[in-house]
């Protein structure tokens, strides 16, 4: 019996030691794959990117999890080109030893690009980005840099449609069940001129919405139809100044317009130059304009048609830094005729790194809503109501949301792994 004994201590001493040496192993293993000798720590900032594609095209840095451990922060911001193509901004900003290294490039996609080809050229400007980095960190002489088709470059071409740019499109959903339906269609016109000197913007869209439910063998009825069409053309007076005009015509069940047209000359001032949009705006623009309703029921006011003075004022600032986004915007509108018919709109949103692997956001809105004209007269049905058939009767509206991440582990994230 005392043999025995003996002899299942050993083994389990034996067992404890094979444990210990294999966690020791994996220990090890999880700190040798974490020491990437002098390779580059980099942390994306980019919404817009397919970082599994980014991870397999430039693997010789690690990918970090969190700004705070990196060496280079790349922010890439995304803003809509004059002729419908994609504009990316790609900030580098140096972090530790390359504080003081920072910088900005550009690139421009056609309109024709496929996302593909957009994201092969995304790649290509983020190894140009990180090439000095790499010259800093001594890693330069693993690059091979060479210039494709010296002998066909083109020189500018005539552009036959002088900036503009046209999109036709239009789209349809169904979905049924044994008591329920639902039909919806759309289709959109726009036509763009965009240059730096001038923009013009032409739409047109038609949406309709039917519902039909089946309850104790009756059918009910939803339909919101909208029909609308928008032109505005902005001059550019300076790199912070802007006059131009909003031009609006349509019809729609839901706000009970037969027709509904305005006419708005505007003006907007930018505190910061316009080419730094994507970084930054603080933006003033004021209108003063006239709007012609027909209605489809009488309203509330007792009208059936009427045309108005109105005029409005709004304030826009966003900011777009490595350390968040910052957007708020405060906006008032006022009918001439009678100044207790307004609408006072404010909305902010941010989205804030606070501390390494901590970020925090926040979001609210609210409007004070005493702009209501077109409200039809009388009681509307129970069914109305529930299928939001018609706008209803409010003196406000507001929103709110929060969250908050917090992210800690291994500060690379380096594998792509796409199974499952």
């Amino acid at each position: 019996m005392h043999l025995h004994k003996n002899s299942v201590t050993q083994y389990h001493l034996i067992s404890f030691k094979i444990l210990l040496i294999l966690i020791l192993f994996f220990c090890n293993t999880k700190t040798f794959s974490q020491e990437t000798k002098n390779q580059l720590n980099v942390f994306f900032d980019c919404s817009v990117c397919d970082m599994d594609f980014v991870k397999t095209k430039i693997n010789y840095i690690n990918y970090t999890i969190d700004a705070y451990d990196a060496d280079v922060y790349i922010m890439l911001n995304q803003r809509i080109a004059g002729n419908g193509a994609d504009e990316f901004s790609f900030i580098f900003l140096g972090r530790k030893k390359f504080s003081d290294v920072n910088d900005t490039i550009y690139y421009v996609s056609n309109p024709t690009n496929t996302n593909d080809e957009i994201r092969k050229k995304l790649i290509l400007y983020i190894n140009l980005g990180l090439l000095k980095y790499f010259y800093l960190n001594n890693e330069i002489e693993n690059f091979n840099i060479t210039f494709n088709n010296t002998q066909n470059i083109k020189k500018s071409e005539i552009d036959k449609w002088n900036k503009w740019v046209f999109k036709i499109g239009g789209n349809g959903y169904f979905a049924s069940e044994k008591s329920y339906q639902n039909l919806m269609t759309n289709a959109v016109l726009t036509a763009e001129q965009v240059t730096e000197k001038k923009k013009i913007e032409i739409d047109f869209s038609h949406d309709n919405n039917k519902y039909t439910f089946k309850i104790n063998d009756q059918n009910i009825l939803s339909r919101n139809a909208t029909n609308s069409f928008t032109n505005q053309i902005v001059w550019s007076v300076s790199n912070k100044l802007s006059i131009g005009y909003y031009l609006t015509a349509g019809n729609s069940s839901y706000y009970n317009y037969d027709f509904s047209g305005s006419f708005y000359p505007a003006i907007e001032y930018n505190f910061y130059p316009y080419s730094e949009s994507s970084v930054r705006q603080l933006r003033i623009n004021y209108s003063i304009g006239y709007k012609y309703n027909i209605y489809t029921d009488t309203t509330i006011y007792n009208k059936t048609e009427e045309g108005l003075f109105r005029t409005r004022l709004a304030v826009a600032h966003r900011v777009n830094k490595h350390w968040g986004i910052i957007n708020t915007s405060v906006s008032g509108l006022l009918y001439l005729h009678d100044f207790s018919k307004n609408r006072l709109d404010v909305s902010s949103t941010a989205n804030i790194r606070i501390y390494k692997g901590i970020s925090f956001s926040i979001g609210f809105g609210a409007s004070l809503v005493h702009d209501q004209l077109y409200l039809i007269k009388g009681n509307l049905s129970v069914e109305e109501i529930l299928l939001k058939q018609q706008q209803l009767a409010t003196s406000y509206t507001y929103n709110f949301t929060t969250g908050l991440l917090f992210t800690f582990g291994s500060i690379y994230n380096n594998v792509v792994n796409p199974r499952f």
